[in-house]
C-alpha cells in the first residue's frame, strides 16, 4: 500500500528499519527536499505509540542546532504517524567511517559532542549514540546527531519504560544504561567514547554472543586498550568510558577542550600507519592456512577460530615476548596481537569432549566482506614496509616542501637498501621453496616458541643466509655428487651472460609491483604521491619506452595541476602555493613559463582575497564609506574594477547598501522623517539599484507630500478659527479643514484636538448672539453643523439649549411666534417639540403659537428653504385673527414631492424673523 502524507510528495525510499521508512520527499507549500520519516501503520494501534512519537518530535523541535537534526513538521493521516526532517545528504557514520582521515573522525566527535553539550543544557539525554545516528552535511562535512526516538528529560524522574529496563543499543550503552539505571548526559559521553575506540581499532570494544552478555562485558570488563602506537589518545578514551559516571568528563564541553588539546598532526601520522597494519591484518586472515581458517558466519560477518589456535584480533596489544623470542626484522610495523581462546572469551572456544554450541563474536570492521576482492601480495610485509615508508616521507614532503631534495636523497638509500632485501627476498625464497606450500597444513614440533602464522616470501632472521659462492664451495665438496665440469662451465657462461637481463627484468617487476601499489594508496592517501612519482621515474630509467610509466606521470602532472588551480578557485591560496612548490619538485622538466602563469594566478588570487579580506574587516568595524579611500564600499569597488563579476564583492556592497537601508527604515519606524530620508539616500549612493532602498524612498517622499499638506490644513483651520469661521461658509472653515486632516490619517490628535476646539469656539459665539438677543441669527448659525455633524451630540444638545432660551426671552412682552413644528401629516394640536425627521409627500403640514400680537389681523410670511438657508423652495402668507392663537397652514412642492433632505422654515414680519426651524424629510 503506498504512502500519501497531504502536503508532501514522496519521491524515493532512502532507509527502511523494522517500525519506520524513511523517504526522500517535497515539501510542496515550501518546494525544499526533506527525509520524510513515516512509522509503520501497525503502530497506530498501541494507544501509547502515538503520545510516544509526539514526544520525540516535541524534544527534536525544542534543540535547534547545526549538529542536531532540524524538525520541520510532525503528524498523523489515516493512521500514519509522520515526522519531517532536514534531508541530510551525506549518509551516516557507519558506512563512510572507512573514508574519513582521522582529523575528520575527531572533527566528527567534536560536532556530535557540541551537540551533546547543548542538548545537556536544554536537559535531555539522547540514550543512543551510535554510527548509525550521526550523518554528514556533503557541502560542509558537518556531522549531526539524529534518531531521538528513546531520549528523554535528564531531570525527570519518569520514563517510558519499566525501572530496570536497559534501553540503548547494547554495543554502544553504557553500564548504567546496562543496569536498567537511571541516566544524566553523561552516559551519551560514554556512547561517543564506544564511537571513538570503533573509529580507531576498526572493531567494537565488547562483544558477545547475546545482549545481555555484551551488558555484563560493559558493566564489569575494564576499559578496552587501544592500539600501543595510540597510545596517546588512551587518556581521553579511560575518562569517557570510565565505568562510574563520576569519573567521565563531567560535560561534553570538557570532552571538547581534551580532544583539541591533542597531538593532531602526530595523531595523523601513527594513524596511516595503524591503518596499514590493520590492512596487512586483513590479508594476513585471507591467505591464513587451512589448518587455522578464518571463518566468516554470513548472516553476522563473525570471525572465529578453532580450538588450540590463536586469533588475530586487530588494535589489540601486542603479547610479551617469550626467552628467546625476536621480532622479524621485516616487519617494522606493530604485529598483529595473539590472543589466547582461553582468556578471551569473544574469540570461539571448541573442544571435542565438549557439546557446548559455538559461540560468536561479531569483529566490527575487519573488512571481512571485503577480502574476496584482495589479491594476495607477492611480498606482503615489503610492501606494507614500503608503503608505511612513502606514507612517512609523503607526510614530510607535505610539512617540509623545501627538504624535498634531502628526502629524495633519504628516499634512495632507502630504496637501495629495498633493493637488497629484495634480493634477500628472492634468494630467501628459493631457499625455502621445498617447504609446503603455505596452503598445505604445516605439521606441529615440539618447540618453546609458539608457531608463527605461515607467511609468504618473509626471511627469517634465524635461518641462515647463503651466498652463491657458498653453495658453490659445498657442491664442490660434496664427494656423493658427480659433476660434469664442462656441462657446469656451459651453464655458468649462460647465467653470467643472462644474469643482468634477469636482473633488470627482476627489479622491472618489483618496481611495477610497487606502482601497483602506491596507486591504490595514492587514492586514500597523496602522502604517498611522491613515492609513486619516484616509482614511476625508476621504471622509466630501467624501460625508457614504458608508455604505462609516461601515461602515470602526465597524469600526475596534469591532475596536480588541476588540484592547484582547484585551490585557487576556493581562494586556499596558501595550499595553492605549497602544492605549486610540491609540483615543481615532482616535475623539474616543467617550463617555467608555465609555472609562472600558475604563479600569476595565484598571485591574482591572492591580491583579490586580500582586497575582500581587507573589505570585510573595514566592513565587521562598520567602517561603510568613511573614512576616505579606507572603508568597505572603497575596497570592494577595487576588486570590482578588476573583477567586475566578483560575486562576494557585489554582494559586499549591497551588504553596505542594505546596512544604510536598515538604518532608514528604523528611523522611518520611529518617524524621523528626515534621518530615514538621509540613510536612505546613503544606500541609493552605494546601490542604485537597491529595489528595496528606492521603494523606501518613495515611501519618504509620499510621506513627507502628506505632511506638507496636513501642515498646510492645520494652518488653514488655524486662520479660520480665529476669523471665526467654524462651519462656514461651505469648504473654507476650521471644521473642513480639521476633518480633510482625518481623512489622511484618522487618528491625528492634533486634528481631533481642533475640531473640538472649532466646537467649543462656535458655541462661545452662538451664546454671545443669545446674549446680544440676536435669535433669528443664532438660530440660523445651527444650519451649517447640524448639515455637517448630523450625529454630533454636542452640536445637537447646543441647538436646544439656545432653542429653549430663545423661546423663554421671546415669550416676555413682545410679539413672538413660538412652538413652530413642521409635520409630514396634518395635525390637531401642536406637538410638543420638532421631529428631526418628517415623512412628506406633495405637501408639509405647518403649526405655530402666536402672541402679544396686535388685536387687528397681522400678516406674517413663511419661507421655506433648502438645509444651508441658499435656495427657496416655497413661500406664503399666513394672517393672525387675534393677539393670541394658533396658526395651521400647508405648503406644497413645487416639484410635486419634497426630496429627501435637510430644510428649514423661516417665519418673519416686516423682514424681522419671528422664528425659525430646521427638519429633515426621510
Amino acid at each position: 500500500m503506498s504512502v500519501q502524507i497531504p502536503g508532501y510528495k514522496i519521491i524515493r525510499p532512502i532507509g527502511r528499519g523494522g517500525m519506520a521508512t524513511v523517504y526522500l520527499a517535497e515539501q510542496e507549500i515550501f518546494e525544499r527536499e526533506v527525509a520524510l520519516k513515516v512509522m509503520s501503520r501497525s503502530l497506530a494501534d498501541d494507544p501509547s505509540f502515538g503520545q510516544r512519537f509526539f514526544r520525540e518530535a516535541k524534544i527534536v523541535s525544542r534543540l535547534v542546532h547545526p549538529n542536531i537534526v532540524t524538525v520541520h513538521d510532525v503528524g498523523e493521516y489515516e493512521g500514519f504517524y509522520y515526522l519531517s526532517m532536514e534531508h541530510i545528504d551525506g549518509g551516516d557514520l557507519k558506512l563512510g567511517r572507512k573514508r574519513l582521515t582521522f582529523r575528520q573522525k575527531i572533527t566528527a566527535l567534536k560536532d556530535i559532542a557540541k551537540a551533546l553539550q547543548y542538548a545537556a543544557t536544554k536537559g535531555y539525554v539522547h540514550r543512543d549514540i551510535k554510527p548509525e545516528n550521526i550523518m554528514f552535511h556533503l557541502s560542509d562535512g558537518r556531522a549531526v546527531l539524529t534518531d531521538f526516538g528513546i531520549a528523554r528529560a535528564a531531570e525527570t524522574g519518569s520514563s517510558v519504560t519499566q525501572t530496570g529496563v536497559a534501553i540503548g543499543t547494547p554495543h554502544y550503552m553504557s553500564p548504567e544504561q546496562a543496569k536498567g539505571q537511571m541516566v544524566d548526559h553523561r552516559a551519551d559521553i560514554y556512547s561517543l567514547g564506544v564511537v571513538l575506540y570503533l573509529l580507531v581499532a576498526g572493531r567494537v570494544p565488547y562483544d558477545a554472543e547475546s545482549a545481555v552478555a555484551i551488558g555484563i562485558k560493559h558493566i564489569t570488563d575494564p576499559v578496552p586498550q587501544l592500539p600501543e602506537i595510540m597510545r596517546d589518545l588512551q587518556p581521553v578514551l579511560d575518562k569517557m568510558m570510565a565505568k562510574s559516571p563520576d569519573d567521565r568528563y563531567q560535560s561534553a564541553a570538557y570532552l571538547i577542550n581534551a580532544l583539541d588539546a591533542l597531538d593532531m598532526p602526530a595523531l595523523e601520522k601513527t594513524s596511516l600507519v595503524l591503518e596499514q597494519v590493520l590492512r596487512d591484518q586483513a590479508e594476513l586472515i585471507q591467505t591464513a592456512d587451512d589448518e587455522s581458517p578464518t571463518l566468516v558466519s554470513a548472516p553476522m560477518g563473525v570471525v572465529r577460530a578453532p580450538s588450540g589456535s590463536q586469533a588475530i584480533v586487530p588494535g589489540a596489544a601486542p603479547p610479551p615476548k617469550k626467552t628467546g623470542q625476536k621480532d622479524n626484522i621485516h616487519n617494522t610495523a606493530p604485529r598483529p596481537a595473539i590472543v589466547d581462546t582461553q582468556i578471551n572469551e569473544s574469540i570461539v572456544e571448541e573442544s571435542p569432549d565438549d557439546d557446548e554450541p559455538e559461540r560468536f563474536t561479531v569483529i566490527y570492521d575487519t573488512e571481512i566482506g571485503a577480502l574476496d576482492d584482495v589479491k594476495p601480495a607477492r611480498w606482503p610485509w615489503f610492501f606494507g614496509l614500503m608503503l608505511i615508508a612513502g606514507g612517512a616521507a609523503g607526510y614530510y614532503f607535505y610539512e617540509h616542501p623545501n627538504d624535498w631534495d634531502k628526502v629524495v636523497i633519504e628516499s634512495q638509500s632507502l630504496l637501495a637498501e629495498a633493493k637488497v632485501k629484495v634480493n634477500d627476498l628472492v634468494n630467501g625464497e628459493q631457499e625455502i621453496s621445498g617447504s609446503p606450500n603455505i596452503e598445505t597444513p604445516v605439521e606441529e614440533t615440539p618447540r618453546s616458541e609458539p608457531a608463527s602464522l605461515p607467511t609468504t616470501g618473509i626471511a627469517n632472521e634465524n635461518a641462515p643466509v647463503v651466498e652463491s659462492e657458498d653453495i658453490n664451495a659445498d657442491a664442490s665438496s660434496d664427494t656423493s655428487t658427480v659433476v660434469d665440469d664442462a656441462l657446469v662451465d656451459g651453464v655458468g657462461d649462460s647465467l653470467e651472460e643472462g644474469s643482468e637481463t634477469l636482473q633488470v627484468g627482476q627489479q622491472i617487476t618489483q618496481i611495477e609491483e610497487r606502482v601497483e601499489s602506491l596507486r591504490g594508496a595514492v587514492l586514500n592517501d597523496s602522502a604517498f604521491l611522491p613515492e609513486l612519482v619516484t616509482a614511476y621515474r625508476e621504471l622509466l630509467t630501467l624501460a625508457p619506452e614504458n608508455e604505462e610509466a609516461e601515461s602515470g606521470l602526465t597524469t600526475i602532472r596534469d591532475s596536480e595541476i588541476s588540484k592547484i588551480l582547484s585551490l585557487v578557485d576556493d581562494a586556499k591560496i596558501p595550499a595553492a602555493r605549497k602544492k605549486l612548490s610540491q609540483l615543481g619538485y615532482l616535475f623539474p622538466e616543467l617550463e617555467a613559463d608555465q609555472i609562472a602563469k600558475i604563479e600569476s594566478r595565484i598571485n591574482q588570487r591572492e591580491e583579490l582575497e586580500s582586497l575582500l579580506a581587507k573589505a570585510s574587516t573595514l566592513q565587521a568595524e562598520e567602517k561603510m564609506t568613511e573614512p576616505e579611500n579606507e572603508n568597505a564600499l572603497a575596497y570592494f569597488q577595487k576588486v570590482l574594477e578588476k573583477y567586475p563579476d566578483e560575486a562576494r564583492a557585489i554582494s559586499g556592497v549591497r551588504k553596505i547598501s542594505n546596512y544604510f537601508l536598515s538604518r532608514a527604515d528604523s528611523a522611518f519606524e520611529n518617524d524621523d522623517i528626515e534621518t530615514a530620508e538621509s540613510e536612505v539616500k546613503k544606500s541609493l549612493e552605494v546601490d542604485w539599484k537597491n529595489e528595496e532602498a528606492v521603494s523606501l524612498l518613495e515611501k519618504i517622499r509620499n510621506l513627507q507630500e502628506k505632511n506638507a499638506e496636513q501642515n498646510s490644513l492645520f494652518v488653514q483651520a488655524e486662520e479660520s478659527l480665529e476669523a471665526g469661521k467654524y462651519f462656514e461658509p461651505v469648504r473654507d472653515n476650521a471644521y473642513h479643514y480639521y476633518a480633510k486632516v482625518l481623512e489622511f490619517d484618522s487618528g491625528n490628535a492634533s486634528a481631533i484636538a481642533g475640531v473640538d476646539m472649532t466646537i467649543e469656539a462656535f458655541s462661545a459665539w452662538v451664546w454671545a448672539l443669545v446674549g446680544e438677543r440676536k435669535f433669528n441669527e443664532a438660530k440660523a448659525a445651527f444650519v451649517a453643523p447640524l448639515n455637517m455633524l448630523p450625529n454630533e451630540a454636542r452640536i445637537k444638545d447646543l441647538n436646544a439649549a439656545v432653542n429653549s432660551v430663545i423661546e423663554d426671552q421671546l415669550s416676555a412682552n413682545k410679539a413672538a411666534i413660538s412652538r413652530l413644528v413642521v409635520s409630514g401629516k396634518e395635525q390637531e394640536t401642536i406637538p410638543a417639540r420638532q421631529a428631526e425627521a418628517i415623512k412628506a409627500r406633495a405637501a408639509v403640514f405647518v403649526m405655530f403659537s402666536y402672541e402679544n400680537f396686535p388685536v387687528e389681523p397681522v400678516s406674517v410670511q413663511v419661507k421655506l428653504m433648502d438645509g444651508a438657508g441658499n435656495i427657496e423652495i416655497a413661500q406664503t402668507s399666513v394672517q393672525t385673527e387675534a393677539s393670541s392663537g394658533v396658526a395651521k397652514f400647508r405648503l406644497d412642492s413645487p416639484v410635486g414631492s419634497f426630496p429627501i433632505g435637510l430644510y428649514s422654515l423661516v417665519v418673519s414680519r416686516d423682514a424681522e424673523i419671528l422664528n425659525s426651524t430646521v427638519f429633515s424629510v426621510e
